[in-house]
C-alpha cells in the first residue's frame, strides 16, 4: 500500500481494506473471517474447521499435478495407494530442502509445481522411502525397547521391516503432543515414552498407514486406522 492510498482511503482496495481488518482482529484475539473472539489460532472453531478442509482440498489437488508428472505408483514396491504415496528426493537432501519450504510435504509439492516440475524426484511409498534410506543402519536400544513393548508389527497391516515402523498416537495429536515434549526427533520421543513406563495410548503402524490415518483418509488396508 502506498502512502497516498493510506492518505486516502476511498481509493484502498477491497484486498488492502480486507488485509487491515484480518491484522486488526487477530491482534485483538478475534476470529479474522467473523470478527467472533477465538482463545486459539486466528479463526473460530468453525472457520478454523473450514480452513482446514479448504487447504486438504487444495493439497489433494496439487499431489495429483505431482502425481501426473512423476508417476502415480511407488518406484521400487508398485504401491498405488495415493494414501502411501510421497516424493523422495532421489540425491538425498530431502529433509533439508522441506525445512526451506515451511517443512511440510504440502510445501514441496508447491515448490515442485511453481518450478515446473525439476528433475531429480520420484514417487514412492513412506515405507519404502524410509527403508531406502535407513535400512542398513543397525537399530538403537532405545527403538528395540520401544517397538518390544509396543510391537514388532503394524497393527494395520502387519508390516514387520523395523525401520518402516513408527509409534502412533492412537486419538491423534501427535505433532502437538511432541512439541509439547520438546521431541526434536523420534529418539526423543522413544525415550519419553519408556521414562514414561510405556504409557497406553499408543501403538506401531507402519510410516504407510500412520501417513493414511494422520491425513485424515481412512487406511485403505482396514479401518483400525481410523481415528
Amino acid at each position: 500500500m502506498t502512502v497516498w492510498q493510506w492518505l486516502n482511503p476511498d481509493h484502498i482496495s477491497s484486498y488492502d481494506r480486507l488485509a487491515r481488518r484480518a491484522k486488526e482482529r487477530r491482534i485483538a484475539g478475534l476470529c479474522v473471517i467473523c470478527g467472533k473472539h477465538t482463545d486459539s489460532a486466528s479463526r473460530c472453531q468453525l472457520h478454523l474447521q473450514q480452513h482446514r478442509e479448504h487447504a486438504r482440498k487444495v493439497l489433494i489437488a496439487n499431489r495429483q499435478l505431482v502425481f501426473d508428472h512423476y508417476g502415480e505408483s511407488c518406484y521400487d514396491c508398485g504401491e498405488t495407494s495415493k494414501e502411501f504415496l510421497a516424493i523422495d528426493h532421489v540425491h538425498g537432501g530431502g529433509k533439508a530442502h522441506r525445512g526451506k519450504m515451511s517443512g511440510t510435504s504440502a510445501g514441496l509439492v508447491r515448490w515442485l509445481i511453481k518450478n515446473d516440475f525439476p528433475s531429480g524426484f520420484e514417487v514412492c511409498c513412506h515405507n519404502c522411502n524410509f527403508i531406502r534410506w535407513y535400512g542398513d543402519r543397525k537399530p538403537r536400544p532405545i527403538k528395540l525397547a520401544i517397538f518390544g513393548h509396543y510391537g514388532m508389527q503394524c497393527a494395520c497391516c502387519n508390516e514387520s521391516r523395523l525401520c518402516a515402523l513408527t509409534i502412533d498416537h492412537i486419538n491423534g495429536h501427535g505433532i502437538q503432543h511432541r512439541k509439547d515434549l520438546g521431541c526434536t526427533g523420534g529418539t526423543d520421543f522413544y525415550y519419553w515414552l519408556k521414562t514414561s513406563g510405556f504409557p497406553t495410548g499408543y501403538q506401531t503402524l507402519c510410516f504407510n498407514c500412520n501417513s493414511a490415518k494422520g491425513s485424515g483418509d481412512h487406511c485403505p488396508h482396514q479401518r483400525v486406522c481410523v481415528r
